[in-house]
Protein backbone atom coordinates (compact mmCIF):
# COMPACT_ATOMS: atom_id res chain seq x y z
CA UNK A 1 0.00 0.00 0.00
CA UNK A 2 2.67 1.93 0.56
CA UNK A 3 3.79 2.07 -3.05
CA UNK A 4 0.77 2.95 -4.19
CA UNK A 5 1.30 6.64 -2.17
CA UNK A 6 4.51 6.96 -2.78
CA UNK A 7 4.74 8.56 -6.18
CA UNK A 8 1.78 11.31 -5.17
CA UNK A 9 3.32 11.78 -2.05
CA UNK A 10 7.19 12.56 -4.10
CA UNK A 11 5.19 14.44 -6.60
CA UNK A 12 3.66 17.46 -4.02
CA UNK A 13 7.01 17.72 -2.24
CA UNK A 14 8.70 18.57 -5.54
CA UNK A 15 6.12 20.96 -6.04
CA UNK A 16 6.36 22.58 -2.93
CA UNK A 17 10.03 23.03 -3.26
CA UNK A 18 10.13 24.60 -6.90
CA UNK A 19 7.38 26.86 -5.90
CA UNK A 20 9.60 27.79 -2.37
CA UNK A 21 12.56 28.32 -4.79
CA UNK A 22 10.64 30.09 -6.91
CA UNK A 23 9.20 32.74 -4.51
CA UNK A 24 13.30 32.96 -3.39
CA UNK A 25 13.78 33.53 -6.97
CA UNK A 26 11.97 36.26 -7.37
CA UNK A 27 12.60 38.20 -4.08
CA UNK A 28 16.48 38.29 -5.05
CA UNK A 29 15.80 38.93 -8.48
CA UNK A 30 17.52 42.40 -9.68
CA UNK A 31 17.38 43.72 -13.31
CA UNK A 32 20.54 43.86 -14.71
CA UNK A 33 21.00 47.67 -16.03
CA UNK A 34 22.22 48.35 -19.46
CA UNK A 35 25.40 49.44 -19.73
CA UNK A 36 26.30 53.19 -20.90
CA UNK A 37 26.16 53.72 -24.21
CA UNK A 38 24.70 54.48 -27.35
CA UNK A 39 21.09 53.59 -27.93
CA UNK A 40 18.81 54.36 -30.82
CA UNK A 41 15.70 53.05 -31.98
CA UNK A 42 15.04 52.80 -35.61
CA UNK A 43 11.90 51.79 -37.78
CA UNK A 44 9.87 52.89 -34.51
CA UNK A 45 5.97 52.17 -34.42
CA UNK A 46 4.50 54.87 -36.15
CA UNK A 47 0.94 54.02 -34.88
CA UNK A 48 -1.09 57.60 -34.29
CA UNK A 49 0.68 59.40 -36.73
CA UNK A 50 -1.74 62.16 -38.34
CA UNK A 51 -1.81 61.55 -42.08
CA UNK A 52 -3.21 64.56 -43.45
CA UNK A 53 -2.68 68.08 -43.20
CA UNK A 54 -6.16 68.56 -41.51
CA UNK A 55 -5.39 65.77 -39.40
CA UNK A 56 -2.58 67.23 -37.69
CA UNK A 57 -3.95 70.49 -37.45
CA UNK A 58 -7.30 69.55 -35.84
CA UNK A 59 -5.22 67.15 -33.22
CA UNK A 60 -2.81 70.18 -32.27
CA UNK A 61 -4.06 72.43 -29.57
CA UNK A 62 -0.83 74.75 -30.44
CA UNK A 63 0.87 75.65 -33.31
CA UNK A 64 3.77 77.53 -33.58
CA UNK A 65 6.72 79.27 -35.09
CA UNK A 66 8.97 79.08 -33.11
CA UNK A 67 12.92 79.07 -32.25
CA UNK A 68 14.84 76.89 -29.79
CA UNK A 69 16.76 78.93 -27.23
CA UNK A 70 18.27 75.92 -25.48
CA UNK A 71 17.99 72.20 -24.42
CA UNK A 72 17.91 71.53 -20.78
CA UNK A 73 19.71 68.34 -19.41
CA UNK A 74 17.77 65.08 -20.31
CA UNK A 75 16.11 63.48 -17.00
CA UNK A 76 15.24 60.08 -16.82
CA UNK A 77 10.90 59.40 -16.90
CA UNK A 78 11.68 56.00 -14.80
CA UNK A 79 14.22 56.48 -12.54
CA UNK A 80 15.76 53.30 -12.62
CA UNK A 81 15.62 52.86 -16.42
CA UNK A 82 18.91 54.70 -17.23
CA UNK A 83 17.76 54.60 -20.91
CA UNK A 84 14.34 56.75 -20.55
CA UNK A 85 15.47 59.94 -21.02
CA UNK A 86 13.68 62.82 -21.75
CA UNK A 87 15.08 66.46 -23.07
CA UNK A 88 13.24 69.48 -22.49
CA UNK A 89 13.54 72.35 -24.57
CA UNK A 90 12.87 76.12 -24.36
CA UNK A 91 11.25 77.39 -27.43
CA UNK A 92 11.11 81.00 -27.79
CA UNK A 93 7.44 81.79 -29.31
CA UNK A 94 7.88 84.16 -33.14
CA UNK A 95 4.49 83.67 -33.53
CA UNK A 96 1.07 81.78 -32.56
CA UNK A 97 -0.60 80.44 -35.47
CA UNK A 98 -3.18 78.04 -34.11
CA UNK A 99 -4.13 78.39 -30.51
CA UNK A 100 -3.05 80.51 -27.90
CA UNK A 101 -0.31 81.08 -25.01
CA UNK A 102 -1.22 82.88 -20.91
CA UNK A 103 -0.88 86.58 -20.56
CA UNK A 104 2.34 87.63 -20.86
CA UNK A 105 3.83 84.11 -22.04
CA UNK A 106 6.60 84.08 -25.26
CA UNK A 107 8.01 80.98 -24.70
CA UNK A 108 7.06 77.14 -24.06
CA UNK A 109 8.87 74.49 -23.15
CA UNK A 110 9.12 70.84 -25.82
CA UNK A 111 9.29 67.67 -24.03
CA UNK A 112 10.81 65.14 -26.16
CA UNK A 113 12.15 61.10 -26.00
CA UNK A 114 15.46 60.65 -25.76
CA UNK A 115 18.46 62.69 -24.47
CA UNK A 116 22.47 62.73 -22.94
CA UNK A 117 22.70 61.54 -19.65
CA UNK A 118 25.87 60.30 -17.47
CA UNK A 119 27.23 57.98 -20.32
CA UNK A 120 24.07 57.06 -21.95
CA UNK A 121 23.02 58.96 -25.52
CA UNK A 122 18.87 57.71 -26.31
CA UNK A 123 16.69 58.63 -29.22
CA UNK A 124 14.70 57.75 -32.20
CA UNK A 125 16.54 57.80 -35.08
CA UNK A 126 13.41 58.91 -37.26
CA UNK A 127 12.80 61.59 -34.63
CA UNK A 128 15.85 63.73 -33.87
CA UNK A 129 15.79 66.13 -30.86
CA UNK A 130 15.14 70.12 -31.81
CA UNK A 131 18.83 71.83 -31.61
CA UNK A 132 19.49 75.03 -30.08
CA UNK A 133 19.16 77.89 -32.58
CA UNK A 134 17.31 76.20 -35.17
CA UNK A 135 13.54 77.59 -36.23
CA UNK A 136 10.65 74.88 -36.76
CA UNK A 137 7.08 75.34 -37.53
CA UNK A 138 5.47 73.34 -34.55
CA UNK A 139 2.12 71.10 -34.28
CA UNK A 140 1.94 70.84 -30.31
CA UNK A 141 -0.56 69.24 -27.36
CA UNK A 142 -0.12 69.68 -24.05
CA UNK A 143 2.18 67.72 -22.41
CA UNK A 144 0.61 64.77 -20.17
CA UNK A 145 2.73 62.71 -17.82
CA UNK A 146 1.92 64.19 -14.36
CA UNK A 147 5.36 62.17 -12.80
CA UNK A 148 7.31 65.34 -14.58
CA UNK A 149 7.13 68.37 -12.06
CA UNK A 150 7.05 71.50 -13.96
CA UNK A 151 9.21 73.95 -12.70
CA UNK A 152 10.26 75.85 -15.59
CA UNK A 153 7.77 78.54 -15.62
CA UNK A 154 6.37 77.92 -19.16
CA UNK A 155 4.16 75.58 -20.23
CA UNK A 156 5.21 72.38 -21.33
CA UNK A 157 4.20 70.69 -24.80
CA UNK A 158 4.55 67.25 -26.87
CA UNK A 159 4.53 67.12 -30.81
CA UNK A 160 1.34 65.94 -32.14
CA UNK A 161 1.40 63.02 -34.10
CA UNK A 162 4.72 61.53 -32.95
CA UNK A 163 7.08 63.16 -35.14
CA UNK A 164 4.50 64.52 -37.86
CA UNK A 165 4.07 68.15 -35.75
CA UNK A 166 7.67 68.60 -36.12
CA UNK A 167 8.59 70.63 -39.46
CA UNK A 168 12.24 72.19 -39.98
CA UNK A 169 12.65 75.62 -40.93
CA UNK A 170 16.37 74.96 -43.21
CA UNK A 171 18.88 77.78 -43.81
CA UNK A 172 17.31 78.47 -47.74
CA UNK A 173 13.60 79.44 -45.39
CA UNK A 174 12.29 76.55 -46.57
CA UNK A 175 10.02 73.96 -44.48
CA UNK A 176 10.80 70.26 -44.15
CA UNK A 177 8.63 67.26 -42.88
CA UNK A 178 10.81 64.79 -40.81
CA UNK A 179 11.39 61.42 -42.98
CA UNK A 180 8.73 58.94 -41.26
CA UNK A 181 5.27 61.72 -41.93
CA UNK A 182 3.64 60.77 -44.43
CA UNK A 183 3.46 61.36 -48.65
CA UNK A 184 1.11 63.88 -48.28
CA UNK A 185 3.09 66.45 -45.78
CA UNK A 186 6.00 65.74 -47.57
CA UNK A 187 3.54 67.29 -50.57
CA UNK A 188 5.01 70.49 -48.70
CA UNK A 189 8.55 69.66 -48.34
CA UNK A 190 10.65 72.50 -49.93
CA UNK A 191 7.87 75.35 -49.80
CA UNK A 192 8.82 78.61 -48.70
CA UNK A 193 8.04 79.41 -44.92
CA UNK A 194 5.98 82.73 -45.49
CA UNK A 195 4.20 80.69 -48.29
CA UNK A 196 3.77 77.62 -46.26
CA UNK A 197 2.68 79.43 -43.10
CA UNK A 198 0.25 81.45 -45.15
CA UNK A 199 -1.43 78.04 -46.59
CA UNK A 200 -1.70 76.83 -43.09
CA UNK A 201 -3.41 79.89 -41.91
CA UNK A 202 -6.11 79.44 -44.87
CA UNK A 203 -6.25 76.15 -44.03
CA UNK A 204 -7.19 76.76 -40.20
CA UNK A 205 -9.63 79.29 -40.87
CA UNK A 206 -11.65 77.27 -43.05
CA UNK A 207 -11.33 74.47 -40.51
CA UNK A 208 -12.68 76.66 -37.51
CA UNK A 209 -14.41 79.34 -39.00
CA UNK A 210 -14.68 80.95 -35.91
CA UNK A 211 -11.63 81.08 -33.89
CA UNK A 212 -12.45 77.93 -31.02
CA UNK A 213 -11.96 79.29 -27.12
CA UNK A 214 -9.86 76.40 -26.55
CA UNK A 215 -8.58 75.18 -30.26
CA UNK A 216 -7.13 71.95 -28.78
CA UNK A 217 -10.28 70.51 -26.84
CA UNK A 218 -12.10 70.45 -30.44
CA UNK A 219 -12.99 66.95 -31.05
CA UNK A 220 -11.52 65.38 -33.78
CA UNK A 221 -12.84 64.97 -37.50
CA UNK A 222 -14.28 60.84 -37.92
CA UNK A 223 -12.63 58.56 -40.06
CA UNK A 224 -13.43 58.42 -43.81
CA UNK A 225 -14.51 62.17 -43.05
CA UNK A 226 -13.68 63.86 -46.81
CA UNK A 227 -12.83 67.47 -46.86
CA UNK A 228 -12.13 69.69 -49.62
CA UNK A 229 -8.72 69.38 -50.52
CA UNK A 230 -5.98 71.98 -49.27
CA UNK A 231 -5.21 75.05 -51.30
CA UNK A 232 -1.37 74.36 -52.53
CA UNK A 233 -0.13 73.79 -56.22
CA UNK A 234 2.87 72.36 -57.79
CA UNK A 235 5.72 74.93 -57.40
Amino acid sequence: MGRIFMKPLMNVTICLICAALSCIAQQNFQPIPLPPGKYMAENAAVSGIYGTFDELILHSGLIIDGTVEEALPSVRSDPDNPVSLRTFSRISVNKVIKGKLPEGEKSVALAETGGNSKGYEVGIKELPLVQSGNRYILFLYPFKEKRFVNNLGVHIYSISGQWAGKVTVTEKGAVQFLRAASPELHAYDNLDVEKFLTVLTDRINYLYPTPPPDAWSRPPIAPGTRLPPVGLSKQ
